[in-house]
């Protein structure tokens, strides 16, 4: 997959054009055009692979971070106050975060683009003369990628405009659709993605059938509006449980090695190179905005690759920290607790550190203060956590890269991966019938965690935390859940609990687009 990131770039460049009328009447038979490229098979495949390119303009930004883990009861504010980071009002939930956001029209703006792009290879397939089943499995991957670009619409804005059909000109006259219509209409591609996609994709990066079946999971239990749309989520999830390829890793940890991406566990991931030209900008820079300020003179420590970029613009929760039981493997393999001595420059002067040893230790049981005093170290308990010093998420570090200063990371963001698949599962069975235990325990027990006896929403709700952590579920299934509120107000200190409130369900949508949309159907969402 990541041998054809810069194809990818030039084909949405021509999609882009192409979805322009043009003002010249003239015809040159040499001239590369709409109508003469993209009804050919190499120009379907083209245009196909130009309908992943929006992708990498959101995802493993902060933004995606922003609008995925933040503001939740796992993750809030740290300390960073440089200008150019304007996200803390989806934290605080005040006035700030309103329709001018330039955070909020990025999204609207990447995901239609990408949008157009699979309408446009839709489209043209019409005319473009190849073997059926290829020329199927094509569509089902725009199928597939258009209902995800939809799914990021409409759990943030609810109603939105529903185009499938590409735009040749500019078009003003829109209307919201319902979000009910809209998870039909992703429903709908997804259902012809998984009948359609290959079992098994030749490149890691593409959708595969069992990849559309997993997001028909989650689409249905996203819809859920009567019993058979979570019968039918149960359903999805068990097909990709059972008959997949696709199974858990048994060490939680190896989920998160550099060199172990392509892994069984990974349902569909979104790519990044390391040739961060082929990324078409910005790589994934997740691995910038979980970091506490552990580059400090006090600390006996610098900035360097290996540790990171020390952003500190999110920090866990007591609430999700405290989630974890001593002997739970995810809360290493996830959170950073302890930093190793790496200059010279900055050890104590008399002796008691060297290069290698332990500089800063966050215990998770809190040490007397004659047991502090008696390390050569700082000591940091968890009632000493601020927002400069916290546990630090680990799953996106990139300690590859090229120099410290360096925000571009070529780490895959995985979308779907099959732990989460058996939470769906136990989501919707217990949403059905008050079950799901079986599927919820199968998660615990590769993590060594004893098996629940009961379930409810709140148990749901705490393993999906412990497991998916900063993996951009929670915001999501807060707002699915019902929760997002009371979880804020309960998890969330200070600003964010007291400012929270229900129509904050939903994000502003951008003014530009009301501005210019010619439609009685298009008024800002509630609150805004």
């Amino acid at each position: 997959m990541k041998s054809i990131k810069l194809l990818l770039l030039v084909v949405s460049a021509l999609l882009t054009l192409f979805a322009c009328e043009s003002f010249l009447e003239e015809v040159d038979p040499n001239r590369v055009t709409a109508n003469n490229f993209f009804t050919t098979p190499v120009g379907l495949r083209d245009a196909v692979d130009g309908v992943y390119a929006p992708m990498r303009d959101w995802i493993g930004l902060e933004e995606h971070y922003t609008f995925t883990v933040f503001g939740t009861d796992t993750f809030t504010e740290a300390a960073d106050e440089s200008s150019s980071w304007s996200s803390k009002q989806f934290n605080r939930y005040n006035s700030d975060l309103n329709p001018l956001s330039e955070k909020i029209e990025l999204l609207w703006e990447v995901c239609y683009r990408g949008i157009n792009n699979a309408n446009t290879a839709i489209n043209r397939s019409q005319e473009v003369d190849m073997p059926e089943a290829e020329k199927n499995d094509l569509l089902g991957q725009a199928r597939f990628l258009r209902a995800y670009y939809y799914f990021w619409l409409v759990r943030n804005y609810g109603s939105v405009p529903i185009k499938l059909d590409e735009t040749v000109g500019v078009e003003t006259g829109f209307s919201r659709n319902s979000i009910d219509e809209v998870l039909t209409s992703i429903i709908e591609d997804l259902e012809f993605a998984a009948a359609n996609l290959s079992t098994n994709p030749v490149q890691f990066g593409r959708p595969s059938a069992w990849a559309a079946r997993n997001f028909l999971a989650l689409a249905y239990l996203t819809r859920g509006r009567d019993a058979s749309d979570y019968q039918r989520a149960f359903g999805n999830a068990q097909e990709v449980i059972n008959r997949s390829p696709h199974r858990l890793l048994f060490d939680y940890a190896d989920l998160w090695k550099l060199e172990n991406q392509e892994n069984n566990e990974v349902i569909w991931s979104v790519q990044f190179s390391s040739v961060e030209s082929n990324n078409g900008g910005d790589g994934n820079r997740g691995h910038l905005f979980f970091l506490m300020e552990y580059d400090l003179a006090k600390y006996h420590m610098e900035r360097d690759v290996e540790n990171g970029r020390p952003f500190k613009r999110f920090r866990p929760t007591n609430y999700l920290l405290e989630l974890y039981e001593e002997n739970d493997p995810r809360f290493n393999a996830s959170f950073k607790n302890v930093w190793y001595c790496n200059s010279e420059a900055r050890l104590p002067n008399d002796g008691s550190l060297a290069i290698g040893d332990t500089c800063i230790y966050l215990p998770r049981t809190p040490l007397t203060d004659a047991e502090k005093d008696a390390k050569p170290y700082t000591v940091i308990n968890p009632d000493e956590y601020d927002s400069r010093t916290f546990p630090s998420l680990r799953k996106f570090d990139q300690p590859d890269r090229v120099d410290q200063s360096d925000r571009d990371g070529s780490r895959d963001f995985i979308v779907f991966r099959l732990a989460e698949t058996y939470l769906i599962a136990a989501e919707a069975e217990y949403r059905l019938n008050g079950g799901g235990l079986d599927y919820l325990n199968a998660v615990r027990r590769r993590a060594n965690q004893p098996e629940l006896t009961s379930i409810d929403m709140n148990v749901i709700l705490d393993e999906r935390a412990r497991e998916l952590a900063g993996e951009g579920k929670r915001w999501f299934d807060l707002v699915r859940s019902n929760a997002l509120v009371e979880r804020v107000r309960q998890y969330n200190p200070v600003i964010a609990a007291e400012n929270i409130d229900v129509h904050h369900v939903l994000r502003p949508l951008p003014q530009s687009e009301i501005d210019i949309v010619d439609s009685d159907n298009f008024t800002q969402n509630p609150g805004y």
